[in-house]
């Protein structure tokens, strides 16, 4: 019963799916997909006109600490919605990902204690990392939704964000209504956050998980000839070369399945990571000028830099993992060289030879081909919000 529960589990949370469906990122061709997928962009579109007509509408009233904190709002739903709907446009491309890893990725031939002990690790790092994850977002949120009306308070009616609505809010039913959509759109912008990040991170790190246990295949492949006397080795040649013959297919096959897999997540998640690299800058700008600004109250810098903690996070989180599968893929070649190939026959040599070439290949995360998700990427990024910050505070 447990293990029929555990399965049931990760077969749609595990495999990033579940997440990314209820949040209304993904289009499934069912009734409740079609929902949240509306729901979804309806609630971003509402909330950037939210921020944004203020901005417009209100410009000589409100103070420029005003302006940079909407700008930052404005900007993370600008984000959102622009993620989502590239992966909404990559929905057929998702879930043939998510298909892979429960079929193709999860089901193994051969297997090695060590190859069961790749999946279990991988299986509480899901888990560990879900809880951590929302966590950090229900903390983030809490933050951003409470402070105006528990610290901030400049009238009874003191709502969470300061944002434009065609009435004025002079009773309880409109402050409750105002209260209520800001609820739903800091709810829609968090989950909708949480389950990409979810989705990347899960499905970055089963193909890690697969780059791990191909090169254990193939170090307990070539193990006797590592750890075996020249003698030995030449009293049993004809068991090894058929032993070979078969493990060497078989670790062919699945070398061109995560070569196959590898290039289908650069796909899927390249329009995605460009619309993140091109907005996190601005978003990391406003940020530090609202920490950084003599009139912020200590409120609003706490709840700043617990937004500025949970954002480079998040970016980082995409960063190591694209460098993690970069780091894999490179292992793989290393492996292969590592192993006493020179003690094999031309044809696995040959064979061998094709893998280290099949792998020399780049193999690296981009957001649409400009920008590399990888620790140097998020250096770059930090770098670019600096001056980004620089520009901004001339105006101060």
């Amino acid at each position: 019963e447990k293990n029929s529960k555990e399965e049931r589990i990760s077969n749609g949370w595990f495999d990033g799916f579940k997440p990314c469906k209820y949040a209304g990122t993904i289009y499934d061709k069912s009734g409740i997909s079609l929902f949240h997928v509306i729901r979804f962009n309806s609630i971003h579109i509402l909330s950037i006109l939210h921020f944004g007509l203020l901005i417009l509408l209100e410009y000589d009233t409100i103070g420029l600490l005003t302006i940079v904190e909407n700008m930052h709002y404005i900007m993370m739903h600008i984000s959102g919605l622009c993620m989502g709907i590239a992966l909404l446009c990559n929905s057929k491309k998702f879930i043939t990902y998510c298909i892979l890893i429960n079929t193709e990725l999860m089901q193994q031939e051969i297997k090695l204690p060590k190859m069961q002990e790749v999946y279990r690790k991988n299986n509480i790092f899901f888990k560990s990392f879900m809880k951590m994850s929302t966590s950090m977002f229900i903390w983030g949120f809490i933050a951003t939704f409470f402070r105006r009306p528990l610290f901030d308070r400049k009238t009874h009616m003191t709502v969470p964000h300061e944002g434009w609505v065609p009435f004025e809010i002079n009773t309880w039913p409109r402050y409750f209504a105002v209260c209520t959509f800001q609820f739903a759109v800091g709810l829609n912008l968090a989950s909708g956050h949480l389950a990409t990040v979810l989705s990347y991170v899960i499905h970055a790190k089963h193909l890690c998980g697969q780059f791990e246990i191909l090169s254990i295949l193939i170090q307990d492949t070539f193990k006797d000839d590592l750890n075996a006397e020249n003698n030995k080795i030449e009293e049993n040649k004809p068991q090894r070369e058929m032993f070979i013959k078969s493990r060497m297919s078989y670790i062919v096959q699945r070398h061109h399945l995560l070569l196959k897999c590898f290039d289908l997540f650069q796909s899927l998640y390249s329009a995605f990571l460009f619309t993140l690299s091109l907005t996190s800058g601005i978003m990391f700008c406003t940020l530090i000028y609202m920490i950084t600004d003599p009139k912020s109250s200590s409120f609003l810098i706490t709840e700043f830099v617990t937004l500025l903690f949970s954002e480079m996070t998040v970016i980082g989180c995409y960063c190591w993992f694209g460098q993690e599968m970069s780091d894999w893929w490179d292992h793989i070649r290393e492996v292969v060289y590592n192993i006493p190939w020179y003690k094999e026959s031309i044809k696995t040599q040959k064979t061998l030879l094709n893998i280290i070439t099949g792998s020399t290949k780049d193999k690296t995360i981009m957001a649409g081909g400009l920008q590399e998700f990888t620790v140097k990427g998020f250096s770059e990024m930090v770098q670019a919000s600096f001056s980004y910050f620089n520009m901004l505070k001339a105006v101060r």
